[in-house]
């Protein structure tokens, strides 16, 4: 009897001794995978979050673009230690022509000509009858044959009053062909392969109307080409860009002034143009906090009022 008893006791102990460890396991392992699916889960559940939480919005899809009413039109940075890059551009590649524009090559040969026709800034120089008879003169260089002036007070009717007469007068130091000629030859040292000069000032040759078949027939440019030549103006000859920021005697109607600028912006300096077959065109150069300098450029506005207008809207866009 008691035999009996012993065996059934072994026999219960031998059934619960794997129970407990199958009990055990099956504890561990429900556990286990809990926390494993918990921690898949979560990983699963978060990642999307870090993705989104730290990645950053460019800059420039924080801003619409504006919509330039013009032929051509870029805005390029230039900055403080040489790098630069295109913000915005319109039509930058194509030529077309550019009015008073010119007027910043010209100013661009008068100080690299280091040869035997150099200019003397101080160096007074006599209005021919052909200089003084130039089209389309300001009020302040509508220049008299006969009247004299020193290179830098050319300069200043060029530049500021966008003068004609002041240009021409200039290039005729050496010979107004020979000037035109170092125009064109400048345009292939600094490689703006899409730019051309047929005389000083940037009058239409009348009455020939522009097409893009005949721009070459007239001084032209494209808005890229002239950042560029803008960029060079600046670093070797910051002065051309300083005397068009100056004040002056007499407000130029719809000229760099007229823009206005935002906070933390600093006028550098420009150049207006406009002609009937070059619409209204505008350089304009802001300087920004962080040291850099923007060069702004219109061609082929509607009219003079407009290219104030279309550069305004790439100011506040800046």
């Amino acid at each position: 009897m008691e035999n009996s008893k012993e065996a059934k006791k072994n026999n219960s102990l031998k059934l619960f001794v794997p129970a407990f460890i199958f009990s055990f396991l099956l504890f561990w392992g429900i556990n286990f995978l809990q926390k494993t699916l918990e921690k898949f889960f979560f990983d699963y559940i978060s990642q999307p979050y870090k993705e989104i939480h730290y990645i950053a919005i460019p800059q420039e899809l924080k801003k619409t673009k504006p919509e330039i009413d013009a032929r051509a039109v870029i805005s390029f940075e230039v900055g403080k230690n040489g790098g630069s890059r295109i913000l915005f551009k319109k039509n930058a590649e194509q030529p077309f022509p550019i009015a008073s524009i010119t007027k910043l090559m010209t100013a661009l040969v008068v100080f690299e000509n280091d040869g035997e026709k150099s200019y003397d800034m101080d160096k007074r120089m006599v209005v021919s009858k052909l200089a003084a008879s130039q089209e389309d003169i300001p009020i302040f260089g509508n220049l008299k044959s006969g009247e004299n002036f020193s290179v830098e007070e050319f300069l200043n009717f060029m530049l500021v009053y966008s003068s004609n007469d002041a240009a021409w007068a200039l290039s005729e130091k050496e010979g107004t062909g020979k000037f035109i000629e170092r125009m064109n030859e400048k345009t292939k040292e600094l490689g703006v392969i899409n730019t051309g000069f047929i005389n000083p000032t940037g009058i239409d040759p009348d009455p020939l109307k522009y097409s893009p078949e005949n721009v070459e027939s007239f001084n032209y440019s494209t808005a890229k080409d002239l950042a560029l030549i803008s960029r060079y103006i600046l670093e070797k000859y910051p002065s051309v860009f300083e005397i068009t920021a100056k004040e002056s005697l007499y407000s130029v109607p719809n000229g760099i002034k007229e823009v206005e600028l935002k906070e933390g912006q600093k006028l550098i300096g420009g150049k207006t143009g406009y002609t009937d077959e070059a619409g209204g065109c505008m350089l304009l150069i802001v300087g920004k906090e962080n040291g850099s300098k923007v060069v702004n450029v219109v061609l082929g506005a509607s009219s003079s009022e407009s290219r104030v207008e279309e550069i305004q809207k790439i100011i506040n866009w800046l």
